[in-house]
């Protein structure tokens, strides 16, 4: 919910309810739809918790919001939810244009506790390797399900793309080169105002090519326009609709059980993580790698490089050998 909403058409000089109206629509546009479904859910959980003990959620008691932190603690989320649980209670204040009750020193002393107790390191789930994904496209099957799968996990991983992003891939954002493909990302979570940003994917010599096994998913699917990544049904009909970001990860899960990978540590993010990290090993520096991944802030890059160069040089230098 944006502060426009709350405004009360009593206050407005006449004639203006329309634009306001208006304004308030492209106002709920200011963040990702993902981070709105989010809000959504933790101020309904908020909204459930205050009504149970008889408290108010707008505007919410100090004391009550801490309390509700204490309390999903305890049902085991992680620090990074209970931040969005704040968030989102937050959101809904500001947005009626009361004091923030996230800011009182008694929710902020229950939060910093729990993370201090708890620690903040993130769970992530792994990166795929060059070598875990080569097998997983060995044991890819021939059908037109196989073609379309051997080009996103190729393409996801060799333009470091988000489930999201490989989704909404148009035929018409590729963009065909001598040395590859450039590949418009028209909108990200990291470009909400839709600038736009083009990624260089470079053909490689041998099987994990992205850039030929984009071209044999178009053919072999007759894709000319539209959505890149589509439904294959059992009979080998191809969809008109993109797939949903979901089915991203369930590809990757699906081709790392055949391989017999832990498909619980994988997810969508593996592709995008397994480009950071290969990049970080074979010593790409942080700009070269920023510039494919479009990372809002150098933290996650930095961790990414950190794995990939986790054991190239040992301090020790052999000394403990005998």
């Amino acid at each position: 919910m944006t502060a426009l909403v709350r405004v009360a058409p009593a206050t407005l000089p006449a004639g203006l309810a329309g634009d306001v109206q208006r304004a308030a629509e492209h106002a709920a546009h200011a963040r990702a739809p993902n981070t709105r479904r989010a809000y959504a859910r933790a101020w309904e959980r908020w909204t459930a918790y205050a009504h149970e003990h008889g408290a108010r959620e707008l505007p919410a008691a100090p004391l009550v919001v801490a309390a509700y932190l204490a309390h999903l603690d305890a049902e085991g989320l992680s620090p990074a939810s209970l931040d969005v649980a704040l968030a989102a209670i937050a959101d809904q204040h500001r947005a009626a244009r009361l004091p923030l009750p996230t800011n009182d020193p008694a929710v902020r002393d229950v939060r910093a506790g729990i993370r201090a107790r708890r620690g903040t390191r993130p769970r992530s789930k792994a990166a795929l390797s060059p070598a875990e994904l080569h097998e997983m496209i060995d044991a890819l099957p021939p059908d037109l399900g196989g073609v379309r799968d051997r080009a996103l996990l190729l393409v996801g991983f060799g333009a470091a793309l988000r489930r999201s992003e490989l989704v909404a891939l148009l035929v018409e954002h590729v963009a065909w080169h001598a040395r590859g493909v450039a590949v418009l990302v028209a909108r990200s979570k990291s470009d909400q105002e839709g600038a736009g940003f083009e990624i260089p994917v470079h053909a490689a010599p041998g099987p994990l090519c992205p850039v030929a096994a984009l071209r044999a998913w178009l053919d072999a699917a007759a894709i000319t326009s539209g959505p890149i990544f589509r439904a294959v049904d059992r009979w080998g009909r191809v969809g008109r609709a993109a797939l949903s970001a979901c089915a991203v990860a369930k590809v990757i899960k699906r081709a790392a059980a055949r391989v017999g990978l832990d498909v619980h540590e994988l997810a969508g993010h593996s592709l995008r993580a397994g480009f950071a990290t290969t990049a970080a090993s074979q010593g790409a520096n942080l700009a070269e790698i920023g510039r494919i991944t479009r990372h809002a802030s150098e933290g996650m890059l930095r961790r990414y490089i950190r794995a990939g160069t986790l054991f190239e040089r040992d301090p020790l230098r052999g000394v403990l050998v005998r």
